[in-house]
């Protein structure tokens, strides 16, 4: 009789271990799925981020200060003494 009560004790041991080790392993795919999603997102951020520039300086201008270059000469205020 007491060999019965430890094998049933032993069963209900394996079966309540094998019940956490599914969960763990859930848990894992939810976590993997979880940073290939993060691990995209960054991608894309960088990407985004340091990734080549979609608009481009109109040709033959240097920096956007020639391009709103004006004709006319600056006004000059008198100074006071």
């Amino acid at each position: 009789m007491p060999d019965t009560i430890l094998i049933t004790e032993l069963q209900n041991q394996l079966a309540l271990m094998q019940a956490k080790l599914d969960a763990l392993q859930e848990d894992k795919v939810e976590m993997q799925s979880r940073i290939d999603h993060l691990l995209a997102e960054l991608k894309l951020s960088k990407s985004q981020k340091y990734g080549k520039k979609s608009e481009k300086a109109p040709r033959g201008t240097f920096n956007e200060a020639e391009q709103h270059k004006t004709t006319e000469p600056p006004k000059h205020h008198k100074k006071g003494k």
